[in-house]
């Protein structure tokens, strides 16, 4: 009987030992799931700022093409009304000289 009770004890203690190691192990599989969940958490705020960069960016690039388009609009207007000046200084001096 003696040997019986501690088997038993054995038993026992051998349960409570694999049951410490099973919980150690569940609260490890929290902690990595908690870390992964936060990490995975952390990655698509990151992916999202990128994002959200890439679309500022990509507007900013279209105002500047678009500026740029308006000034260039604006500096041939400028050269073609110099140009028209020149032109009609060019005819008057030929009508000058002519009449010389």
């Amino acid at each position: 009987m003696a040997r019986t009770q501690q088997a038993k004890g054995e038993v026992e203690a051998h349960v409570a030992k694999a049951r410490a190691e099973v919980q150690v192990c569940l609260n490890k599989k929290t902690m990595l799931h908690n870390l992964c969940t936060a990490l995975l958490d952390k990655n698509f705020q990151l992916y999202l700022q990128h994002e959200k960069m890439l679309e500022e960016e990509r507007q900013q690039r279209q105002r500047l093409a678009t500026d740029f388009g308006e000034r260039m609009k604006e500096v041939q207007a400028e050269l073609d009304v110099q140009k028209e000046l020149r032109q009609k200084e060019v005819n008057e001096n030929t009508a000058l000289r002519g009449e010389i």
